[in-house]
């Protein structure tokens, strides 16, 4: 027995209240939305049982409510509410049953404002069956197979229906558990979901949002909770411009910076100086005032250091700086050969006149080891530059548009990322 195709309408056996009768032949159970009463739509509408003060769940789709979801025209023909409770924490969401006249039934689920269209699986699917004891006893997240597709274990949720409203196919019932467990692609997820005896697959993707919500006669959308773990990837209209332009601009930034450093001409070419003569002055011929000039000297200290005195006074003999360097260099045999060399060290000013600067050069104490002094002065080699731009800012330029590079290439991977945040798989050691 099946409802009339003519029927479009009944009174409630329970309060007289008119019902629209909108779901095809296989509705089997009525439930009033004014009264509560569970009418059975194969037996006159009798009453099988009545929910009372039951809390109606937040969601703006109405039953009746017409709309086209992938192109096919559907209709909300009833309303559940679910809800799941694990380690204090609880989860809502409202399921409402669809029906077109030539596509027969779907589900379209509100979760943290995020619209999922759901269908029952025919197809070949490999495995057939995953249930939540095989969850518990697997060593890796169990994978399925549907049409060329992986699939990867996503969750396991035990939910209880709260409210219903509206025709269905079956009979639901306030209190009714199901458990399901559930498997994700990159752009759909299929259910293994088993209610007392009765056992289904179905396949979930997402849907446009604004798009449906306004087929379905609701001009806004709405506002999401977070990123839904079927939810597709949304690049920004200008995503790929800044992300290219970024590249481009942090490229000619680093350039800018490497031509500014070796942009500097030789004012003192190498020149090494013996223990013996030591200290000595040196002069430098600066001809490119406020811009960088470098001093570099090294030592050929070997498992030892020593510390060179550096005094630069400019031509009018006043004195620029005094400054004071240490070099090292040590090596070692330890669970294989080691060295620590910082034989090396250079000071950069910017002199502010051109002209003939004089510099004096001393290495007053050294020493072999960590030990304090009494060392052989080691031999010093001494050379000067000048003219070298100051690449900090383009240095710096470089790093920003770089990291808005990566911030830009990063969206998928933290999409992705987001996406895979509530599954319940935990690797145990």
């Amino acid at each position: 027995m099946s409802v009339s195709a003519d029927l479009r309408s009944i009174s409630c056996t329970g309060c007289g209240a008119g019902l629209p009768v909108l779901g095809g032949g296989r509705v089997t159970t009525h439930i009033c939305g004014y009264c509560g009463s569970e009418l059975d739509a194969l037996d006159n509408y009798r009453i099988l049982r009545t929910f009372t003060e039951l809390d109606r769940p937040a969601t703006p789709l109405r039953i009746g409510a017409e709309g086209a979801v992938a192109g096919v025209a559907y209709r909300v023909i009833g309303v559940i509410g679910l809800s799941e409770s694990h380690g204090g924490r609880s989860w809502v969401w409202v399921d409402h049953l669809i029906y077109s006249d030539t596509h027969g039934y779907a589900w379209l689920t509100l979760e943290d404002s995020h619209l999922i269209f759901t269908r029952r699986w025919r197809k070949p699917l490999r495995p057939e069956w995953i249930s939540p004891a095989e969850v518990e006893r697997a060593e890796t997240p169990p994978r399925a197979m549907a049409e060329g597709k992986g699939f990867t274990y996503y969750e396991t949720t035990t939910s209880v229906i709260t409210f219903a409203e509206g025709e269905f196919t079956w009979r639901p019932a306030v209190g009714d558990r199901s458990q399901t467990v559930s498997v994700l692609s990159e752009d759909a997820m299929l259910h293994y979901t088993q209610s007392g005896s009765e056992r289904a697959i179905e396949r979930s993707v997402y849907l446009p949002q604004a798009e449906t919500l306004a087929a379905f006669g609701i001009p806004r959308a709405l506002p999401p909770a977070g990123i839904h773990p079927l939810q597709p990837y949304a690049a920004g209209p200008n995503d790929a411009f800044l992300r290219n332009a970024a590249i481009g601009f942090g490229g000619v930034c680093l350039a800018l910076s490497l031509w500014m450093v070796t942009m500097g001409r030789p004012i003192l070419p190498p020149q090494t100086f013996a223990a013996d003569q030591l200290p000595t002055e040196l002069v430098l011929e600066i001809d490119s005032p406020g811009r960088l000039a470098e001093i570099a000297v090294s030592g050929t200290v070997n498992n030892g250091w020593a510390f060179v005195e550096l005094t630069l006074t400019d031509p009018d003999d006043q004195p620029v700086f005094i400054a004071g360097r240490e070099i090292a260099h040590y090596s070692g045999y330890d669970d294989g050969p080691w060295t620590e060399d910082d034989s090396r060290t250079r000071l950069l000013f910017r002199p502010a006149e051109a002209g003939t600067y004089t510099l004096e050069i001393d290495v007053p104490e050294a020493g072999l080891g960590e030990a304090a002094g009494g060392g052989p002065v080691p031999a010093v080699t001494v050379s000067a530059s000048n003219g070298a731009g100051h690449p900090l800012w383009t240095l710096l330029a470089a790093l920003a548009f770089g990291a808005v590079a990566l911030w830009k290439a990063a969206g998928p991977f933290q999409h992705r990322r987001a996406r895979w945040k509530g599954t319940d798989w935990t690797d145990e050691d």
